[in-house]
């Protein structure tokens, strides 16, 4: 399986999003964040040289058959998979449109000060250091932080000199 799939050579922001139902692999080296939809559920199509049983844990309890039933066997072609990447993408052109259905993720790259909108959101720091003031409230922020903001904290600052990565819900239709 891993040796037909298409390979996507990544560099620091870049996003590729990945459909439901699409079988994908992380190779190494890749330092990441994963914006999905809250579950702890995967399906594995290949399980050699992972430290894992995949016939006993591979298909969820479900059986293969039914666990593969939610999986995109589609060929995808190259020009489709490439239209999945964003190439340094920023602020709300950080994922490929077709995410907006699940998620949001925006990428920031502050030297001095931003202001973002109210919104529930993840923040994570990327690189550097400053701080994120919500409402009335300071926080300190430096790389590796992850700040989760309530939607009722308010506009948010950021200021400082760093890069963050701001995951939020589907845009409310």
């Amino acid at each position: 399986m891993l040796a037909t799939m298409h390979r996507i050579e990544v560099a620091p922001g870049d996003s590729v999003y990945v459909p439901p139902g699409m079988p994908h692999a992380i190779g190494g080296g890749i330092f990441l964040v994963e914006v999905q939809q809250p579950a702890d559920l995967s399906i594995l199509v290949e399980w050699k040289d992972f430290a894992i049983d995949g016939p006993v844990n591979g298909h969820l309890g479900l059986g293969f058959p039914l666990a593969l039933s939610a999986t995109d066997l589609a060929g995808w072609t190259t020009p489709r998979i490439e239209g999945l990447v964003v190439r340094t993408g920023l602020g709300g052109e950080t994922l490929a449109t077709a995410a907006g259905e699940h998620f949001r993720a925006e990428r920031h790259n502050v030297s001095g000060e931003v202001r973002l909108e109210q919104g529930f959101s993840i923040i994570i720091v990327l690189e550097g250091s400053g701080e994120m003031t919500l409402g009335e409230k300071a926080v300190t922020l430096s790389r590796g932080d992850t700040v989760l903001v309530a939607h009722d904290s308010g506009d948010l600052t950021v200021r400082g000199a760093l890069a963050i990565m701001r995951c939020r819900p589907p845009q409310a239709r």
